[in-house]
């Protein structure tokens, strides 16, 4: 098997005619999967707490490639950062499992001084 060729953008023929949504950054886009950069303020898919949202990555994803998206993780509503969707359950489950493999890593911006030598 040959891997998946990747891109830093969306092919012309999935991209949304429809230029006045907004567009989401596409960070890397392979057969099986799409990684994007998830701004700050956009719930990752429809909850509870994100009815009164207009906006949400999953919906704004899928119209904007013009194909289903998978969430395989999700950032909470106020955190940004690259957010991976498979194109297929099947993706989604096998991205999953490569992730709970890993070690999580944070980055956080400070304003001013951090009081402690540390890091956490």
């Amino acid at each position: 098997k040959t891997s998946p060729k990747t891109t830093n953008f969306a092919p012309a023929s999935r991209i949304s005619p429809r230029s006045s949504r907004t567009r989401l950054p596409i960070l890397s886009y392979t057969s099986s999967y799409v990684c994007i950069n998830k701004p700050f303020g956009i719930s990752t898919h429809h909850s509870a707490s994100s009815r009164s949202r207009r906006l949400v990555v999953s919906t704004s994803l899928k119209r904007q490639l013009s194909r289903k998206v998978y969430p395989v993780h999700r950032l909470d509503h106020r955190t940004s950062g690259c957010l991976l969707f498979a194109f297929s359950s099947e993706a989604a489950a096998r991205l999953q499992q490569s992730l709970a493999k890993g070690q999580k890593e944070y980055v956080a911006l400070v304003r001013g001084r951090w009081p402690h030598s540390e890091t956490y």
